[in-house]
């Protein structure tokens, strides 16, 4: 529904602080639920994070995904989402308008926060390819 409404939004800067928080957003909650949801499993150094898996052939009403982290991965996803809720924390406490959160500091945190959530949410990461 933010998303939605932010496409409208006259104001390029807010626009654009409400769009990459979204799309933030989506790739972080993607990882939350493999991380809460998902079986975890440990092979030497990696942990690896299976949600909905098909063990014995089942059909399931939901896609299967994997997520495999160590722990500065799971560092890197905990800062981008500290990212996100500074963001929330202050729209709520401080009342303060999105035209005045929406400074170049907040909107590159933001860009990284997305960059770093979508790549760890991507279905076909690789970690062997780290760009950070």
């Amino acid at each position: 529904m933010l998303a939605s409404h932010a496409a409208g939004i006259a104001d390029e800067k807010v626009r654009g602080l409400l769009e990459t928080w979204c799309h933030a957003a989506r790739s972080g909650f993607s990882l939350r639920h493999d991380i809460a949801h998902g079986v975890s499993l440990k092979m030497q150094t990696t942990l690896f994070f299976l949600r909905n898996p098909r063990w014995q052939g089942e059909v399931r009403k939901r896609e299967f995904s994997k997520f495999h982290c160590d722990v500065s991965i799971l560092e890197m996803i905990r800062a981008s989402m500290a990212t996100l809720l500074r963001i929330i924390g202050t729209i709520s406490e401080n009342k303060t308008r999105l035209a005045d959160i929406a400074n170049p500091l907040a909107l590159s945190a933001l860009r990284e926060a997305r960059s770093t959530l979508g790549e760890f949410a991507d279905r076909f990461y690789n970690p062997t390819f780290e760009k950070y």
